[in-house]
């Protein structure tokens, strides 16, 4: 009797003893499961963000790529610039009667059209100031800082320049259509635009019309004009700076 008795006992034990590490280990898969579960969803997950990040950044690179191409490539306009003596700091700023404040560019998103200068509050500059560089025109302050400024330049969609040809007194709004670095322009007058109004090298200046832009100050340059029945069909309008190459400013303090 007393055998059984402890035959018995043995036996219950060892079912608990069984029941207890298999308990044990089912608790200690069920963990390394969920572990290697959650593992692997955030290592799917981070995968997913960066193959994200890597293709936003591809396709930035290869706008800003295209955009400098484009710049490197076109030798002609520099030649009509060159030709037309824009390239003269001298000539821009003796039609300028306010003080000027000189800047350097220290970082650019050219993609969104907007340049940062090292100069701020601390050196006088405000919201609404235009900038220039050496050929003319290059955009306008719209974020200022103790040591820093952030400027939009022309090519941006935000900005209006009321603008006129001298030669043919053509008058119109010039405005940007993004990062491609042209400029599209809205004809004031209700005539239709002939042949003469606008011709290949003609430079847009600043009307002055806004009371922003000051007067007589370079725009941009006609590189290509479409000519259909007598009529202008399509005109290519380029600002006269390189997104790439902007480096010294001069902005001006009214």
């Amino acid at each position: 009797m007393k055998i059984k008795t402890v035959k018995k006992i043995i036996f219950i034990t060892f079912i608990l003893i069984f029941l207890y590490k298999f308990k044990f280990c089912n608790n200690f898969l069920n963990k390394m499961i969920s572990y290697n579960y959650y593992n692997y969803i955030y290592n799917k997950n981070s995968l997913i963000k960066n193959y994200i990040k890597l293709f936003k950044n591809n396709s930035k690179l290869l706008s800003e790529i295209d955009l400098l191409k484009n710049e490197l490539n076109d030798e002609k306009f520099k030649n009509l610039i060159l030709k037309r003596n824009i390239n003269n700091n001298k000539n821009i700023l003796k039609k300028i009667n306010f003080n000027i404040i000189k800047a350097c560019v220290i970082n650019r998103n050219i993609i969104n059209n907007v340049y940062t200068i090292n100069k701020g509050l601390n050196h006088n500059i405000k919201v609404g100031q235009v900038v220039l560089d050496k050929n003319g025109v290059i955009g306008q302050i719209i974020n200022v800082y103790k040591d820093k400024s952030n400027f939009l330049s022309i090519c941006s969609k935000k900005i209006l320049i009321p603008s006129f040809i001298k030669r043919s007194n053509f008058k119109c709004i010039l405005k940007g259509c993004g990062y491609k670095n042209e400029l599209y322009f809205y004809h004031i007058d209700n005539e239709m635009i002939s042949e003469d109004d606008i011709k290949i090298g003609d430079i847009f200046l600043t009307s002055g019309l806004d009371n922003k832009f000051i007067k007589n100050i370079p725009v941009a340059i006609v590189k290509y004009v479409k000519i259909k029945n007598f009529r202008i069909n399509k005109i290519y309008i380029k600002p006269l700076f390189y997104a790439f190459l902007i480096k010294n400013v001069f902005i001006i303090n009214k």
